[in-house]
């Protein structure tokens, strides 16, 4: 019985929260390595949780999220670069290179290695137009909505903490 609870609790958390990885997930439910990796085992092959590596860490989502497409974004937005370049283009107009510098006061180097990063999974769309590149979201609707859905998993703990006690 004990073993159901603690994979409950697990799932509960991976549902509420997806896309942390394994430490995260076991800091936040304070869990032993062993525990968590047995339940996250068999969560995985019931089919009620999906692994994703984002960023060098294998993530946990549950199996209801599996989309490869928004998969790709909560990669792009745990990264703090690609945040703010997403939340940027989400509001405005479609920027220039050097627009995008202007706002993010990023180098030019950084600035286009993330870009390349997000075009090349089309989170953002290159347009030229008479010459000058424009960088837009490729689905405006798509980062909304996962944003909106998906917005504790987005949060620090410290913040988590904070809103469950307001929500109470």
């Amino acid at each position: 019985m004990q073993e159901e609870n603690t994979r409950e609790k697990i799932l509960q958390y991976i549902n509420k929260y997806p896309g942390n990885h394994f430490r995260a997930i076991q800091r936040d439910l304070n869990l032993s390595l062993g525990v968590l990796q047995y339940h996250i085992s068999v969560l995985k092959k019931q089919g009620e949780i999906v692994e994703f590596p984002i960023n060098g860490f294998n993530c946990y989502f549950p199996k209801s999220m599996y989309n490869k497409q928004i998969l790709t974004l909560f990669g792009h937005l745990r990264n703090k670069t690609r945040k703010k370049i997403i939340a940027t283009l989400a509001n405005s107009p479609p920027m220039t290179l050097n627009e995008l510098k202007d706002v993010l006061k990023l180098s030019n180097s950084t600035l286009f290695y993330h870009l390349a990063l997000l075009v090349k999974d089309s989170i953002v769309i290159k347009e030229e137009n008479n010459g000058e590149i424009r960088y837009q979201l490729s689905n405006l609707d798509l980062v909304k909505s996962t944003l909106i859905d998906y917005k504790y998993s987005f949060i620090d703990k410290i913040l988590r903490d904070l809103i469950s006690i307001w929500e109470k």
